[in-house]
């Protein structure tokens, strides 16, 4: 993995980091019969940034063997 993409992934976790804190901002605020749904929004949320995060420290670690 190149270090442009490594960059990339850098920046679609803080996005989804942003996300993540907006939704739990409104969870707050939001109507009770919402907060299921907003929830599966986190959880899903939370995944993704799982993912991107594993990537990226799979792609780091190939990156500095290389190096």
């Amino acid at each position: 993995m190149s270090a442009a993409e490594l960059k990339n992934l850098d920046k679609n976790i803080a996005r989804l980091k942003e996300q993540l804190a907006n939704k739990r901002d409104t969870l707050v605020t939001i109507a009770p019969e919402e907060k299921m749904r907003l929830k599966q929004q986190i959880e899903d949320l939370r995944k993704q940034i799982r993912d991107l995060e594993r990537e990226q420290w799979q792609g780091s670690s190939l990156l500095g063997m290389v190096q």
